[in-house]
């Protein structure tokens, strides 16, 4: 059984980001996976086009109202942020 102290607080499983096009669909983020702890940091680095920002996009909630599909759980202390509305997911981001 995890404690709450031990559970991550923030925990990406299998999150998928892509865009239809007319030439098709564009996988911008491809299965990504990530666990982190309380007090931990995380730098995520890699070439133009590697999906850096559209990653971030999608943990912030930024992408729900355009033709992005995203899928797979982001949870904040245990709180999938692909559920919330935008109304909640204001609280969460700020002002």
């Amino acid at each position: 059984m995890t404690t709450p102290e031990a559970a991550p607080m923030l925990a990406i499983r299998d999150l998928r980001v892509s865009f239809p096009t007319d030439d098709g669909v564009v996988h911008a983020v491809n299965g990504m996976d990530l666990t982190l702890a309380r007090g931990e940091t995380v730098g995520i680095v890699g070439e133009s086009g590697s999906g850096k920002t559209v990653t971030s996009q999608a943990l912030m909630g930024l992408l729900k109202d355009t033709t992005a599909e995203v899928t797979g759980q982001i949870l904040l202390d245990g709180q999938d942020l692909n559920t919330l509305t935008e109304t909640q997911m204001r609280a969460y981001r700020g002002k």
